[in-house]
């Protein structure tokens, strides 16, 4: 191999490899050994090297605490620290990753890690259930299971502390907030699969979530144009359906045949009591019909009723303008669960599994409503931010 000379003033009578180094003032310092607290690199020509030259390495361990790093195979090990000089408090430094350490006289500063200008703090990759900690601060997460993620809480960090989360597991990530604290108003935020979000601190108590990046196939769940019946007329981006003249049905985009899935329905007008329906349905339904009328629906009706197979009876409470309407579909189990306003109707329990409005249920169900009249109005909230009310434990959006 061969190496570009380099300026006789500044290199001399040097190796080519050692005058190019000098010249670059980026010296490979290959893998750490050591612990994980106490690093130790080997630079090329490090009996040669004068100065404070820049040395790039990979960590072999992950830093649990403030951290040393030395340079010359243990003989002096000076405290390693964050670009901005402050102290490694654990996390800063992860296996398998590459760093650059540069000598400010009397510790080594990092750059593209905690306290840099860098992209990301650092790059995590968790498999298994993580608390992250306030030294996690600006990571990126990589999960590559369906885990939950617990943010620390509000009260142990400072600022705009955030964290990017990758889901690249098959399955759904939670990611939980701590004691009292809450994310976009709720306890906890279900990260589907291939989705990305950051995730930030905006206060005491309080986490944001922003820059929810979807896979293209994903998309937001509204009222379907293409499962609606001839009368209802949807309108403020297919969130919003409006009876007609006849009774007609209509569902949602996104549908579900396993997991735990939540969203609610606004109840904004009611025409007749009777007439409005809100529930589940498979896309056989007929959607020139009320809901509930078949073997493939299952409705709670606004007089207080549920009604499946055109067979109705008395169930929970009556709902009317004003009220919010949730449904609950365990796909797994095979139930459905209604709520009005957060309270489970019927007595039932949703986390416990008991007295569901129906069960012995399978296959895809989709959110749905039915309406008669321009009296009577009904607008989606199918996305976790648009919900009025946090999901159950254990249960998700239909997104």
């Amino acid at each position: 191999m061969t190496y570009p000379f380099a300026r006789r003033n500044v290199a001399g009578l040097m190796p080519p490899r050692l005058a190019q180094l000098v010249e670059t003032t980026m010296i490979w310092g290959g893998t750490s050994t050591g612990s994980a607290n106490a690093q130790v690199i080997s630079p090329e020509f490090s009996a040669d090297m004068k100065g404070h030259p820049t040395y790039v390495w990979v960590a072999g361990y992950s830093n649990t605490s403030a951290m040393t790093l030395s340079a010359d195979g243990g003989a002096t090990t000076p405290a390693h620290r964050k670009a901005d000089g402050t102290a490694f408090v654990g996390g800063e430094i992860v296996a398998g990753n590459i760093y650059q350490s540069v000598w400010d006289g009397t510790y080594w500063r990092l750059i593209g890690g905690s306290g840099s200008g860098g992209l990301f703090a650092a790059s995590l990759t968790k498999a298994t259930n993580y608390t992250l900690v306030p030294a996690d601060g600006g990571a990126a997460v990589k999960c590559t299971a369906a885990i939950a993620l617990t943010l620390p809480g509000t009260s142990a960090v400072t600022g705009a502390w955030g964290v990017l989360v990758s889901n690249r597991s098959t399955g759904s990530v939670t990611i939980a907030a701590a004691g009292s604290d809450l994310i976009a108003g709720f306890a906890s935020f279900t990260l589907r699969a291939g989705w990305d979000v950051t995730v930030y601190r905006t206060g005491a108590g309080a986490w944001e979530v922003a820059n929810l990046a979807t896979p293209a196939a994903a998309s937001q769940a509204t009222w379907n144009p293409s499962l609606a019946g001839p009368s209802i007329v949807l309108s403020g981006g297919n969130l919003t359906a409006t009876g007609g003249a006849s009774t007609s049905a209509a569902l949602a985009t996104i549908g579900a045949s396993t997991g735990k899935r939540y969203c609610e329905i606004y109840v904004q007008s009611v025409a007749t009591a009777n007439d409005y329906r809100i529930g589940l349905a498979t896309s056989a339904t007929a959607l020139s019909g009320y809901l509930g009328n078949d073997t493939v629906s299952w409705a709670y009706v606004a007089s207080g009723g549920k009604v499946t197979n055109g067979t109705g009876v008395a169930y929970g409470a009556a709902y009317t303008a004003g009220d919010t309407v949730g449904i609950l579909w365990d796909a797994d189990a095979g139930k459905i669960w209604m709520t009005k306003n957060n309270v489970v109707q019927g007595g039932g329990d949703p986390l416990a599994g008991t007295n569901p409005m129906y069960s012995g249920i399978s296959g895809t169900l989709y959110p749905a409503i039915s309406l008669v009249g321009s009296g009577s109005v009904g607008i989606a909230r199918f996305s976790l931010t648009s919900l009025v009310y946090s999901p159950p434990t254990g249960y998700t959006t239909f997104y």
